[in-house]
């Protein structure tokens, strides 16, 4: 396979990765095939581990040959000794085992050695150092990194780590298919079944909403892009939003969903994932000691909030945990109409 042809066509698809910082696919696959080494591994991220991602699953399901074509093409690419981890969510795996085992097995590999890593559903779980600290020993804490994955990555080899839809698109891309399109999960108040929807990448929250007759009744804000880590938008700016991160749009009612309900349920999720490895655990914990304790709106001191918030972002190393400032202060400065920092 010529690799000059395959960078080519992954730049000229723009294709990102759909996880928050939406690095180019092509950089990265560059960056793992110049990277000194005679072994090389391939991940395939299907941890899905933040509140509101599901989409992962449905790629699974309906197009699991896509998923795996997108990988074979992955190790022709990198042309050297290449092995393969399959890193994913056990729920995900209770229900798909018997296909994906069937695809390992009967799929023209030549020889590559695959591994099927189960984890258990965390939020940590999906960071990149927390995954193959996982796959290595098992344990779900992120670590300091020195370099890149491409670079040095799992077991300190070169490592190409995708999630699933990625790979579903780099086979799209070079079978000459792809649309320019991408995969978000759509639920919330209002939608009797979360679904999943394939939409131009470029296309505005408000447009993805109207496509698929989504008009509620109720006054309404979004979060996108992960209900743990994405931003909050009010409907009235919808318009002007697009797509970003792991492909995902919640609706709440404004009448049901206030401020207190959304960070009493944020602020406990972030308690519980933290994996403790770095002062997050104890800052998300006391935030939600703090916020468990009020019983309306109006006892919330967002000045006390921010302060943990922004300490946390100072003195953790994850960026799992640095990402508990992006919805709240989304929240307020969207939704409330504040304008803090």
């Amino acid at each position: 396979m010529d690799r000059s042809f395959v960078i080519q066509k992954l730049r000229e698809a723009k294709l990102l990765g759909k996880g928050g910082a939406a690095f180019s696919t092509a950089d990265k696959w560059e960056g793992v095939s110049k990277a000194e080494g005679n072994k090389k591994y391939i991940i395939c991220n299907s941890s899905e581990g933040e509140l509101g991602l599901f989409k992962d699953l449905y790629i699974w399901r309906n197009y699991m040959d896509k998923v795996f074509k997108g990988i074979n093409y992955g190790i022709k690419f990198l042309n050297c000794e290449v092995e393969v981890y399959i890193h994913i969510n056990r729920d995900y795996l209770n229900e798909l085992q018997d296909k994906i085992y069937n695809y390992m097995n009967n799929y023209k590999w030549s020889g590559i050695k695959f591994h099927i890593n189960i984890e258990e559903p965390s939020y940590i779980g999906g960071e990149a150092s927390a995954l193959m600290n996982i796959i290595e020993t098992g344990v779900a804490q992120p670590r300091l990194r020195n370099y890149r994955t491409v670079e040095r990555g799992l077991f300190e080899k070169p490592t190409m780590m995708q999630n699933v839809e990625t790979f579903y698109d780099v086979c799209k891309i070079l079978d000459n298919e792809y649309d320019g399109c991408r995969f978000s999960g759509i639920f919330g108040d209002g939608i009797e079944n979360k679904f999943v929807v394939r939409h131009r990448v470029d296309a505005t929250i408000a447009q993805i909403l109207k496509d698929n007759n989504i008009n509620p009744s109720f006054d309404y804000y979004v979060q996108i892009g992960g209900s743990a880590s994405g931003p909050v938008y009010d409907r009235s700016q919808l318009d002007k939003v697009i797509m970003i991160g792991a492909g995902s749009i919640e609706i709440f009612d404004k009448s049901k969903r206030n401020f207190l309900t959304f960070l009493k349920r944020l602020s406990n999720f972030y308690a519980k994932e933290s994996c403790g490895k770095c002062m997050g655990k104890k800052f998300a914990t006391s935030l939600n000691d703090i916020i468990q304790k009020y019983e309306k709106v109006e006892d919330i001191k967002i000045d006390e909030i921010m302060q943990y918030i922004n300490d946390m972002n100072k003195k953790t190393f994850c960026k799992l945990c640095k990402s508990l400032k992006t919805p709240v202060l989304t929240y307020c400065n969207n939704i409330l109409k504040m304008n803090i920092q």
